[in-house]
C-alpha cells in the first residue's frame, strides 16, 4: 500500500521489489498524476503488465457536488481546459510529458548522513520553523520581540568569518520559504540547516518584519528575494523603503536586497558583434539558476541537513517534453513548491555577487 506516489523515486522503487513476500501481496498504491515519464508511478499506469488490468483514473467530475459552477472556476483558477493543471487535477489525465528535472542522487550526495550508518536515524536533521500570519498579532512592540525571541530560539548565529546568504521565495497566499545559507569557512561549501516558513497570508509588513529580526541571527552579506510576483515586491519595497530607515536603522538593505525575478534574464556569457563589439549572451534567469544549481549539487558544494520535504519538492518540479521526446526550456513548477525557488534566488545573488 502506498500513498501520494507520484513522488515515489525510481531508486526506491528498486529496493523495495525485494520486500514483498515471495508468497505474494495484493498491492495498492495511490497518486495524482503530474506528468511525469520517469517515475514508478507513470510505468504502473502502462507500462508493467502487473497492472495492466487494475488501473483506475477517477477525475472530479465523478463528485456528487460537481456542477458547472465549479468546473468555471476551476478553468480560470488553472489556465484553461486544456491546461495540464486542469488535465491532472481534475481529469486525471497525465497531460504534457514532463521529465524530472533535479537527479535525487546529487541531492542525496549534498545531504548530511551522519547518524544513518549507526542508528539508522538521521542526526542532523533541518531545523523547520513555521511561523503563522494569524499568529503575528501584538500589542506593542515589546510583545512582538518576545515572540520572534521564542519562535526563532533554537537559531545560531554563524561564525564571524562564515559569509551568509538568505534565499527566499516570496508568498502571501502561498508560504514565504526563507533559507539562511551559510558557507563554511573551511570547506566552502554551503550549509543549510533551518528552513523558515511563513504561512496563513501574513501581510508584507509582517514578513519584513521577519526577515528583519533574521538578520540579527545571521548578519547575511545578501538577500535574495523573489520579486516575480506583487508579494515579494511588496516586502522588498518595505525593507528598502527610504522612509522607514529609522525602523531598519543601520541595516543598509537598499545595497544587501537583490530583486529577483525569474521572467527577466541574465547574462551567461559574452560575444562579439560584427562591429568587434563586446555583447552578452543572456538566459531566462530560471533557467540559467537551475543550470547553475544542478552544477552545484553535482560539485557537492552544498551541506543540507536531512529534510524530507526538500526531497519531494525537488522531486516534484519536472522539465516538459514535447510528444517526440526532445525537451523543451519550460520548467514546470506545481504551485505547491517552493524550496527550489528559494535555492534559485540564492543561486542568482551566487553568481553575480561571488561569481560575475
Amino acid at each position: 500500500y502506498g500513498e501520494e506516489w507520484e513522488f515515489y523515486s525510481r531508486a526506491a522503487w528498486l529496493k523495495f521489489q525485494e520486500t514483498s513476500d515471495p508468497k505474494g501481496t495484493i498491492d495498492f498504491y495511490i497518486g495524482t498524476v503530474n506528468g511525469r515519464t520517469d517515475t514508478p508511478y507513470r510505468q504502473m499506469d502502462g507500462r508493467l503488465e502487473k497492472y495492466k488490468m487494475h488501473r483506475f483514473h477517477v477525475a472530479r467530475l465523478f463528485e456528487p457536488w460537481w456542477n458547472q459552477q465549479i468546473k468555471r472556476e476551476r478553468v480560470e483558477a488553472m489556465g484553461g481546459e486544456r491546461s495540464d493543471e486542469y488535465l491532472q487535477q481534475i481529469l486525471s489525465d497525465w497531460g504534457e510529458p514532463v521529465v524530472g528535472l533535479w537527479s535525487e542522487t546529487d541531492l542525496r550526495m549534498n545531504m548530511d548522513t551522519s547518524g544513518i550508518q549507526e542508528t539508522g536515524v538521521y542526526t542532523n536533521v533541518m531545523k523547520v520553523i513555521t511561523v503563522s500570519g494569524k499568529d503575528y498579532r501584538f500589542e506593542t512592540n515589546e510583545d512582538r520581540l518576545a515572540a520572534l525571541a521564542e519562535w526563532f530560539r533554537e537559531l545560531k548565529p554563524p561564525d564571524p568569518n562564515e559569509d551568509v546568504i538568505f534565499g527566499i521565495d516570496a508568498g502571501f497566499s502561498s508560504p514565504t520559504v526563507i533559507l539562511p545559507f551559510i558557507r563554511d569557512a573551511k570547506t566552502l561549501r554551503w550549509k543549510l540547516n533551518a528552513r523558515i516558513q511563513l504561512v496563513d497570508r501574513m501581510i508584507a509588513d509582517n514578513q519584513a518584519e521577519v526577515i528583519d529580526y533574521l538578520d540579527t541571527i545571521y548578519h547575511p552579506r545578501w538577500i535574495a528575494l523573489d520579486c516575480s510576483s506583487a508579494e515579494g515586491k511588496a516586502t522588498a519595497g518595505i525593507l528598502t523603503n527610504p522612509r522607514r530607515t529609522e525602523e531598519f536603522s543601520g541595516r543598509n538593505y537598499s545595497d544587501r536586497l537583490v530583486w529577483v525575478e525569474f521572467q527577466k534574464r541574465m547574462p551567461i556569457s559574452f560575444k562579439q558583434n560584427e562591429k568587434g563589439e563586446w555583447i552578452p549572451i543572456e538566459e531566462p534567469i530560471k533557467t540559467q539558476t537551475t543550470t547553475l544549481i544542478q552544477g552545484m549539487l553535482s560539485r557537492q558544494e552544498f551541506q543540507l541537513a536531512f529534510d524530507d520535504e526538500l526531497l519531494i519538492e525537488f522531486n516534484g518540479e519536472g522539465k516538459r517534453q514535447t510528444r517526440d521526446g526532445d525537451q523543451s526550456d519550460r520548467i514546470r513548477t506545481p504551485s505547491w513548491v517552493h524550496i527550489p525557488e528559494a535555492f534559485r534566488t540564492f543561486a542568482y545573488v551566487h553568481s553575480m555577487k561571488y561569481h560575475p
